[in-house]
């Protein structure tokens, strides 16, 4: 004889592992709507206390339909379709739906996370092992750990080519042998600082002397390591806000910050070339340079333009050479004069 539905589940069986297997966000309701059983995730969810016992409406209330919170008005409306949240301070909102019992004996709420599952699962640290397998949370959770994995690697990605870009630009900018700026860095940094309409800079244009007769004598090794340690006596003297250049083969340039003072220029460039003659070893060879240097400040123009700067400050370079080298001059007027009457003379 063939069975009907209610016989049949009259005999269905279902231990209690498989029931929160099926159903791990379920409340079991009791006739007089106090809980009899949670599911195993929907008591993670709510935290330690346990809410078996309780009255369900001390634990959940009915956001949607908006009814009275008891089981006789629900059932009255036959409202299947429940949107749920907590009471216990949580913004979790869950969808239902509520079965009554056969015999009157209360019924089971069935529920599943709504838009929220990403922040319930982050704060409640739920895993796949806490929903049922033919929960669509799971493939909301596979989407959101694929989105999630993917933002990363395009975060990590971006850092990556970021950090390239910089590493190229500070390259591109950075003189290989001595990691001073090179000439184009100190163009920017020229042209950045003449831009306002009061600037307040130095600028020292250096030359190293007889560096051609340590490359001859010794070899182009002694010559790099030469220039490797004139980079390193530049920076020391000067401030990290500075800006130290090598421009050409064994020409430096010196831009320093906020610097208006004729003294202070003077006192740097004397002790730069004090430093620079101090004799330095290399493969046990003595080698041996000097220096010379020629200086203009920014303040001596109405405008200060860096082309003119950096040809007064070469001129005045060439003055300390003529002067017998190892010397600093600051540009003047009178520099001029040779250069008016060569111009005369051709």
């Amino acid at each position: 004889m063939t069975k009907t539905m209610n016989e049949r589940l009259q005999l269905l069986y279902l231990p209690e592992r498989g029931f929160d297997q099926l159903m791990p966000l379920h409340i079991w309701v009791g006739a007089d709507e106090r809980i009899l059983n949670v599911g195993p995730t929907f008591q993670k969810i709510w935290g330690d206390d346990t809410v078996t016992g309780m009255p369900v409406f001390d634990v959940i209330e009915l956001r949607r339909p908006q009814i009275e919170e008891s089981l006789t008005a629900i059932l009255a409306q036959e409202a299947n379709r429940l949107t749920v949240g907590l009471k216990n301070g949580s913004d979790v909102a869950f969808r239902g739906t509520f079965v009554p019992a056969s015999d009157g004996s209360g019924g089971l709420l069935n529920l599943s996370l709504g838009v929220s599952f990403n922040k319930v699962v982050t704060d409640c640290r739920l895993v796949l092992s806490d929903f049922s397998y033919c929960d669509q949370t799971l493939d909301l959770l596979y989407l959101a750990e694929a989105n999630a994995a993917i933002a990363r690697e395009n975060r990590n990605l971006t850092e990556r080519l970021e950090q390239a870009k910089q590493a190229a630009e500070a390259q591109a900018l950075t003189d290989s042998l001595t990691g001073l700026s090179n000439r184009r860095a100190m163009d920017a940094h020229l042209k950045s600082l003449t831009e306002p309409q009061n600037p307040r800079f130095g600028l020292m244009h250096i030359d190293l002397d007889f560096f051609k007769e340590i490359n001859d004598t010794h070899g182009h090794a002694a010559g790099d390591h030469m220039l490797a340690h004139a980079a390193k006596i530049f920076r020391s003297e000067v401030r990290a806000t500075d800006i130290v250049a090598r421009i050409g083969g064994d020409e430096f340039v010196i831009l320093l910050r906020e610097c208006d003072d004729p003294s202070l220029m003077e006192g740097i460039a004397n002790r730069l070339i004090a430093r620079l003659e101090e004799p330095i070893e290399f493969a046990g060879q003595s080698c041996r340079v000097s220096a010379s240097a020629g200086s203009v400040l920014s303040t001596q123009y109405d405008q200060a333009d860096p082309d003119k700067m950096l040809n007064d400050a070469d001129l005045a370079l060439y003055a300390s050479k003529n002067r017998g080298r190892a010397q600093h001059t600051f540009f003047n007027e009178s520099l001029l004069a040779p250069i008016s009457g060569s111009l005369q003379t051709h």
